[in-house]
């Protein structure tokens, strides 16, 4: 197993910076994911491990060797495409043996790697198939069985998943989970889904303009984001963004009110308050139908087990809140709403966390 290190690097394309100083460092043996909106730097920062960019500035390294002076193919690593990149002439196990073929791999070694591969990711029964024989799925399979015969010290996903139904895209994620539990080898996977990088990632790093906003594992992002820019894009449904003023200290902490003047007690200590405008940032699952705020359902998202209500207090803020599946609303219903203080997050006028 091999980490991988990025330091202070930086790409720009003509006068437009794309990453700036970016340094990280991934363990060896870890599923990386790189998570954020489209633009972001995230799939251009894996092309600069892959060789198929080059970093306007900093190093690169994946062990004990500096690869970003080095040519793709000599780099140890190997990357699975959003889209297949299959030859449509070659069988599946053409497909799986060109790059060893290319290297000059004997017949013998070749044959093991790909049914060993073929037998890991059950195509073994499809090596004779060409791709246009294959569903999406099984194509990408293939793609992932030619990134593993190769054997690289570590597995570069550029969205592998999203041309894939849910249903399928569901089933490839548990599959390249136990793919990397089986191979303990280093992986990073870059997606704009936050469901993906949940579910997948040992550690998430998102990613906003061209910088790293946080880097966690998947309950650390999710429950301790550091900016509100993590807490909005990490969570579904998104986080709930209030504005709010300071109004007392209560045992040390901040009491808050919102503009409808229901006041909140938070965990947040009131001598880490900066000047300017707070922002009050609560999950649905911390708004409750009890005694509190007045509110007016608005929107009902009937998911199965649980339902998501989308309401208005009365200064015309809009918030979400979970319910079970089964519950009993109207569109235009009152409801009356509690939020959870010891669970909220407050953000400075910079868009930070404080802490509490």
């Amino acid at each position: 197993m091999t980490n991988l290190s990025l330091r202070q690097v930086s790409k720009r394309f003509g006068h437009v910076e794309v990453i700036r100083d970016l340094s990280l460092e991934i363990p060896a043996g870890e599923f990386a994911v790189f998570l954020g909106p489209s633009g972001c730097g995230k799939s251009t920062l894996l092309r600069m491990i892959a060789g198929l960019e080059a970093p306007s500035a900093g190093e690169i390294h994946l062990g004990h060797m500096r690869i970003d002076t080095v040519r793709p193919g000599d780099r140890g690593v190997a990357m699975v495409f959003q889209h297949y990149a299959l030859y449509p002439h070659m069988t599946v196990r053409q497909n799986m043996a060109f790059g060893l073929r290319n290297i000059g791999t004997p017949r013998e070694e070749i044959t093991r790697k790909v049914a060993e591969a073929a037998e890991m990711l059950e195509i073994a029964p499809l090596l004779d198939r060409k791709p246009g024989q294959l569903s999406g799925g099984q194509r990408q399979r293939v793609a992932i069985g030619r990134a593993i015969v190769k054997q690289p010290q570590a597995f570069l996903f550029d969205e592998p998943l999203s041309n894939l139904d849910a249903a399928l895209r569901s089933r490839t994620r548990i599959e390249l989970a136990r793919l990397h539990q089986r191979m303990q080898t280093t992986m990073v996977f870059v997606t704009h889904d936050q469901v993906e990088a949940m579910t997948m990632a040992t550690r998430i790093v998102v990613m906003n303009q061209g910088r790293i906003e946080q880097v966690g594992t998947p309950m650390e992002v999710y429950q301790q984001p550091r900016t509100r820019f993590v807490a909005g894009f990490v969570g579904t449904p998104a986080m709930n963004f209030l504005p709010v003023a300071r109004v007392e200290e209560r045992g040390g902490h901040t009491v808050v009110r919102l503009p409808d003047g229901t006041e909140i007690a938070t965990l947040v200590p009131a001598d880490r308050l900066p000047s300017g405008d707070l922002t009050l940032g609560i999950r649905a699952e911390h708004i409750v139908p009890v005694e509190g705020a007045e509110a007016r359902v608005i929107v009902i998202e009937r998911l199965g087990e649980r339902t998501l209500i989308y309401a208005d207090l009365r200064d015309g803020s809009t918030v979400v809140y979970d319910e079970p599946g089964d519950v009993r609303l109207e569109i235009g219903q009152p409801v009356r709403l509690a939020f959870d203080g010891t669970a909220a997050h407050l953000f400075g006028p910079d868009g930070m966390t404080l802490r509490g």
